[in-house]
């Protein structure tokens, strides 16, 4: 906290500072900028924030719709604080709100970032291969409603992988391991009903086609790097992804 918070210190009286309202464990102590926040879950007086499903802005005084959630072509895992973030500060550069807004609608995600990969047999695939850490599989899972089959493991960071219990009990039917991590993963998840382990994710991924039923998503988050087996995470992503095109 204290290394990000040194991002604002060169900051004078001339700069904005956008920050997450939601957060406040991330809002530095001190600034010298002009604060603008972010936020999901509250008006803010300057800013932009969430409203009923509404992109709102607030950074030039009276409130401003940027365009609506529903609208936008990602659909499996909105990465919204990182749109508030990105509205507030392309506003303060000078774009327009219909050139956002237009460019939100538009956009269809990042490879590897929750790219949906396959509808197959009304099973939906997702590759989130740079979901590296616990925070960003949690994030991951919160934004998926339907029941999961998750793939995961790699080459363990050394975390705690705790955070993840109770989204794992309620989100995940089914974990499949993978990677040098499968059997601390395993351990750790020890209480989850269904726990397998497989031996590379062309394995994986036909033991989840399987497994997962109609209506359902299978998901690669592994929530660990990915140099055990492949170079980096895209090649990690692109096989991932060959496998899912491979299923027939």
């Amino acid at each position: 906290r204290q290394a990000k918070w040194r991002i604002f210190e060169n900051q004078s009286i001339k700069d904005d500072a956008v920050l997450n309202l939601d957060d406040p464990r991330s809002i530095p102590p001190s600034l010298k900028a002009r604060v603008l926040y972010f936020s999901r879950s509250q008006a803010v007086e300057r800013g932009v924030y969430l409203n009923e499903g509404e992109i709102i802005s607030t950074i030039f005084g009276e409130p401003e719709r940027v365009c609506r959630l529903n609208d936008l072509k990602m659909k499996e895992a909105l990465p919204v604080e990182n749109i508030l973030a990105a509205c507030a500060m392309t506003l303060l550069c000078g774009c327009s709100i219909e050139g956002i807004a237009k460019t939100l609608i538009s956009f269809k995600g990042l490879p590897h970032r929750m790219e949906f990969v396959r509808d197959f047999r009304g099973v939906r695939y997702i590759n989130d291969s740079k979901g590296t850490n616990i925070g960003a599989v949690m994030k991951s899972l919160e934004s998926l409603q339907k029941p999961l089959t998750l793939i995961a493991g790699g080459r363990d960071k050394g975390a705690d992988f705790s955070p993840l219990q109770n989204l794992m009990k309620n989100k995940v039917k089914q974990l499949i391991l993978i990677g040098e991590a499968k059997e601390k993963m395993g351990l750790a998840f020890s209480n989850h009903d269904a726990v397998e382990k497989s031996d590379s994710m062309e394995e994986a991924v036909c033991r989840a086609a399987a497994l997962a039923k109609e209506g359902e998503v299978v998901l690669l988050s592994p929530g660990c790097a990915s140099f055990d087996m492949f170079r980096d995470y895209q090649e990690r992503g692109d096989i991932f992804k060959k496998a899912v095109r491979a299923l027939s």
